[in-house]
């Protein structure tokens, strides 16, 4: 007796293991390219909040809270933006919301047009394991804030008679 079978269909061992590396190949590439997509979307999610926290940071300066208004009456440019208006990114407190990022607030005046002022606003973060940032400017005009000045109007108008 034969145990000899012909006509049987099947895999050899070989078309087996060529199946498996490519399998093992899409796999590789697809984990790779989903990997780059999860950083770009982080990278992306942090540029954004560098976004909100520099609207959060140009909202404080034009409230007054860092940028202070000239006395009345300036003449000409008048030395309202001490050095310590820089603030060094160390020595920012944590934004609540904005988590690992610092921000740095830089003040430059024009000498042609000393009623502006140029706000630098430096926001960096670690992004896997490097230091990512990117930069704000925003021209400001060194006035008092609107609250400030409707309350001097206000009550210039209760002391007239």
């Amino acid at each position: 007796m034969s145990s000899r079978r012909t006509g049987e269909s099947g895999f050899t061992l070989l078309e087996m293991i060529v199946a498996m590396g490519v399998l093992v190949v899409g796999i590789t590439s697809l984990l790779g390219a989903l990997s780059s997509g999860l950083g770009t979307r982080r990278g992306a999610e942090q540029r954004h909040r560098a976004v909100l926290l520099a609207d959060h940071v140009i909202h404080e300066l034009e409230s007054g809270i860092w940028f202070e208004a000239p006395p009345p009456n300036d003449e000409g440019p008048s030395e309202i933006l001490p050095e310590d208006l820089a603030i060094d990114p160390v020595s920012v407190p944590s934004v609540p919301g904005y988590p690992g990022m610092k921000y740095r607030v830089e003040f430059e005046v024009d000498p042609e047009h000393p009623d502006l002022v140029l706000a630098r606003i430096r926001i960096s973060w670690m992004d896997q394991g490097s230091d990512v940032g990117t930069e704000f400017l925003r021209i400001m005009s060194r006035s008092q804030p609107l609250s400030q000045r409707v309350e001097s109007t206000l009550k210039a108008r209760r002391k007239s008679p």
